[in-house]
């Protein structure tokens, strides 16, 4: 569940394609590893889903999206 080392490469890589990516947003499942903490410096919006199932992840960010089109990336897609 620690994406430490990832979180910042990934977000990076997605704002660079901003015309693809008008939102990111990250949902964190409890990880420990301040993956959180990167989102937000680095400027996306994050939310807790405190190890809620990744179910319940992708609907609390299906619920706080503003766009029409959802890409949902999970920790498995490198």
């Amino acid at each position: 569940m620690n994406e430490d080392e990832r979180i910042t490469q990934l977000v990076k890589s997605l704002l660079e394609i901003k015309d693809l990516s008008d939102e990111i947003i990250v949902i964190d499942g409890g990880s420990t590893d301040g993956s959180f903490e990167i989102a937000l410096s680095l400027g996306v919006r994050a939310i807790s889903a405190n190890k809620a199932g990744r179910a319940a992840q992708m609907n609390a960010e299906a619920k706080i999206a503003q766009g029409g089109i959802s890409r949902q990336l999970t920790r498995q897609q490198r």
